[in-house]
């Protein structure tokens, strides 16, 4: 992979940590409309990225995050919950969790990774249709983690 392509994934990564909420319209026809017969407008959803935490305790050889973002620090369920409700009272239906390790948010505030605590939390806001969890880490997914992405309707089912 040459330099040009590592550097932009970079920027993208640091764009999606940066701490803002983003909403994009992207068209998903398959979920948005099962019979394929809506309009453009009904195929339109909009999604929302939610960072879960800042900085990384990973030491990863090939990544600086953790030198630039400094140490993992999650946010609270209750400040995700109060944000994601947020999101959707403006138009968002679809959540993206992200994160460098998603899998490991709430290690530090929490005493342990607790994704599925925050993930049905989140899955009881009114309105959300999709939460997509990005970027977990396998070192950190856990029987209970699997379990609620399973078992909580709104998850998506599959890891980033």
């Amino acid at each position: 992979m040459d330099k040009k392509c590592i550097m932009v994934g970079l920027i993208i990564s640091i764009i999606l940590i940066s701490g803002c909420a983003q909403k994009l319209c992207t068209e998903r026809e398959e979920s948005c409309c099962k019979s394929g017969t809506c309009s453009k407008a009904e195929a339109l959803c909009i999604e929302g990225s939610i960072p879960v935490f800042k900085g990384c305790d990973n030491a990863c050889t090939f990544c600086s995050i953790p030198q630039f973002r400094g140490a993992h620090r999650s946010r609270s369920i209750e400040d995700l919950v109060e944000e994601a409700a947020r999101l959707v009272s403006e138009g968002v239906v679809e959540l993206n969790l992200i994160g460098q390790d998603t899998s490991y948010y709430g290690a530090d505030r929490y005493g342990s990774p607790c994704l599925p605590k925050l993930l049905e939390a989140l899955a009881k806001v009114k309105g959300i249709r999709w939460i997509r969890i990005l970027y977990a880490h396998p070192a950190h997914v856990t029987d209970d983690l699997i379990a609620a992405i399973r078992d909580l309707e709104p998850v998506v089912k599959y890891v980033d």
